[in-house]
């Protein structure tokens, strides 16, 4: 039994350092945007946020915004379009890696300059969240589609006047019945 106690506490403080170094890999996002609606030409404020420094791209579109921290606003021109679109706004944080610190660009040497090189670059994981955002024409309203609204799912209206008449003739019949005296049936006590 005494084994097993160590055991246990082993595999327990095992369970809570592998959890405790994987919740710091990458930070939660969130996007908000002032409104989810917005007619051609209309401007469009969107903030994104993480618990943590990050680099940040909010992408909308054909426009982009980039910074750093732990959050970022960026004003966008909705585009212009014929029929209602959704377009989603994506934002994306990039987080670097624990303990990994910027390392500054290396100089070449004046016997490196004609010389081609290979660079490897290493983009850390990053987090994204998306927000669709739907753009309406400018102008006035926008028309419903040429073929007629969609259906609610109700019935058609001749199904719901036959089922009533059928239910008037129904009550009717039964009261008819019921005025009528009884004969006795032969037989029957």
């Amino acid at each position: 039994m005494k084994w097993f106690g160590w055991g246990g506490f082993a595999v327990t403080v095992l369970v809570l350092a592998l959890g405790a170094s994987s919740s710091t890999a990458a930070p939660a996002v969130r996007v908000e945007v002032d409104r989810h609606v917005v007619r051609s030409g209309q401007q469009l404020d969107v903030t994104a946020r993480a618990e943590s420094e990050c680099a940040w791209s909010i992408a909308w579109k054909d426009q982009r915004a980039t910074g750093r921290g732990r959050s970022l606003a960026a004003t966008f021109t909705a585009p212009r379009v014929a029929r209602p679109t959704r377009i989603p706004v994506v934002a994306r944080c990039f987080a670097p890696a624990p303990g990994s610190p910027d390392r500054p660009a290396a100089g070449a040497s004046p016997q490196q300059l004609g010389q081609s090189q290979r660079i490897t670059v290493g983009v850390p994981a990053g987090q994204t969240a998306t927000v669709g955002v739907t753009v309406l024409p400018a102008g006035g309203t926008v028309l419903p589609p040429e073929s007629g609204l969609p259906g609610t799912g109700g019935p058609e209206r001749w199904i719901v006047v036959a089922g009533l008449g059928l239910l008037l003739a129904g009550s009717w019949l039964r009261l008819y019945a019921r005025s009528r005296p009884r004969r006795p049936v032969p037989g029957v006590r």
